[in-house]
């Protein structure tokens, strides 16, 4: 029978990874906003690929010192809503202030496949609450991964600039919540 982990050990290998895929990714957004065409692509994916799991991480990890339960799955609103109702409340109040005074460092992308429908490329990427963000990103882990698959009218978005304040609101809602908790990502 195999041994369980300690979850000390858990929790500081998924905030500690959280946070090299987070400052990877951060690099990677910002070669990416100095770029056009494929040279914008090969910063793109990979920055969002690495900024999801780097989310992904830290609300398993979020979930688990919470709750003492494994999270599984890449879907960033499903693992969202397996937090504690209180802590997830303050993360949404810590987002709602950090949005006020966000700025676009980062950016914001879509990437699409379309030959003649462009209807898709001005919709707004949504990120005005937590739920529209998760929902927006549920599973850009699994889909800029395979990127290059794009089917016909279909379209990709990532919203860095929003994605990388809800990071700083989730350490800020959980330090409110357990102020000894040791978990920067």
């Amino acid at each position: 029978m195999k041994k369980a982990k300690p979850p000390a050990i858990v929790t500081e290998f998924l905030f500690t990874s959280a946070q090299g895929f987070l400052d990877n990714a951060i690099n990677l957004a910002r070669l990416a906003k100095q770029h056009k065409g494929l040279q914008l692509i090969y910063y793109l994916a990979p920055a969002t690929v690495n900024i999801s799991f780097a989310i992904e991480l830290l609300l398993k990890g979020v979930v688990f010192k919470s709750t003492g339960k494994n999270a599984y799955g890449h879907d960033l609103s499903k693992l969202f809503n397996q937090i504690p109702s209180g802590i997830q409340e303050l993360i949404r109040e810590s987002y709602l202030s950090y949005k006020l005074t966000q700025t676009a460092e980062l950016g914001n992308y879509k990437i699409m496949a379309s030959d003649t429908d462009n209807s898709c490329v001005n919709k707004q990427i949504e990120t005005s609450t937590v739920e529209h963000l998760l929902t927006t990103h549920a599973n850009s882990f699994e889909k800029w991964r395979y990127a290059y698959e794009l089917n016909d009218y279909e379209y990709f978005c990532i919203g860095f600039n929003a994605l990388h304040t809800f990071v700083k609101a989730v350490n800020d809602g959980c330090k409110k919540y357990a102020p000894t908790w040791e978990h920067n990502a």
